[in-house]
């Protein structure tokens, strides 16, 4: 996971922050059960390994032409004024300051356990969210139309009539997305993929490195999100992280706190004693 900054208009970047909170073995394999189910079996058209199929498969055509993202402007939310250009938070001035959130939300609208995650998540961040008369959140969902709703939904349940600050909800549709990121990262896949249909080898894992390319120039910071996330402070506070970034920095990373990749390795070094990898 990780935080991510804007660069020169040619290489502006992103993040991407989460952690879980289980440290059981049991929960552990539920968690990566979940994964499965959250990518695999939701009820959407089309997944996201068909969609990097079909588009390996349509190379040689003449590449469509991507809508724009749908926006919603969630109940109690002011928008800014169409056609204004929000300030970044590099810029100064009288105009408004933009915080921009994004989060995957897709394979929802069958999901129980999913949807019981991101309520939690959403209202703890909206109820202790926190910005000045200036400024802007902007939540950014990646989902199909189904999820889309499923989100809509929840956003009227949570976002209070005076939540007290300007909230923006921006939805990006996740084939857009995914047509936009396989030509970018087609060769990262060959190396980095675990084989055909599995997560890693989807286009759309990938979105983390390539937003700066995809998503908005006028976006020049980001932070990803999990949906399996609880907030116990102001969600604003994560964004002063990007003073840390030394000049010409791209992205942050966090630590990772989740114990699931110290229990695969512990199970690689049960069934392989003598080896010191990992």
């Amino acid at each position: 996971m990780g935080l991510l900054r804007g660069v020169p208009p040619c290489a502006r970047a992103m993040a991407r922050l989460g952690a879980v909170r289980s440290h059981y073995c049991a929960l552990l394999l539920a968690a990566a059960l979940a994964v499965c189910a959250f990518y695999y079996l939701g009820s959407g058209r089309e997944t996201f390994s068909s969609a990097t199929k079909r588009l390996k498969e349509a190379r040689a055509g003449a590449p469509a032409v991507p809508s724009p993202p749908v926006l919603e402007v969630a109940r109690g939310s002011v928008a800014p004024a169409l056609g204004a250009k929000a300030k970044s938070l590099e810029s100064g001035g009288a105009g408004p300051v933009d915080y921009h959130l994004l989060m995957m939300f897709t394979k929802a609208e069958h999901n129980a356990a999913l949807q019981a995650k991101a309520r939690i998540a959403l209202r703890s961040l909206l109820r202790l969210a926190k910005f000045e008369a200036n400024e802007v959140l902007n939540l950014h969902f990646v989902s199909e139309e189904a999820s889309r709703e499923v989100a809509k939904a929840l956003l009227r349940e949570l976002l209070p009539p005076a939540a007290g600050f300007k909230c923006k909800v921006v939805f990006h549709d996740v084939g857009v997305l995914t047509d936009k990121l396989f030509p970018v990262v087609e060769a990262m896949q060959k190396h980095f993929s675990a084989g055909s249909g599995t997560y890693y080898s989807d286009s759309i894992f990938f979105l983390s490195v390539a937003m700066h390319q995809i998503m908005p120039k006028e976006i020049l910071r980001i932070i990803q999100l999990d949906l399996d996330l609880k907030y116990k402070t102001n969600i604003r506070e994560l964004f002063e992280e990007f003073d840390n970034f030394l000049p010409g920095a791209v992205i942050g990373i966090a630590r990772e706190m989740q114990p699931v990749y110290r229990f695969v390795f512990w199970l690689f070094l049960q069934e392989q004693p003598k080896q010191r990898m990992g």
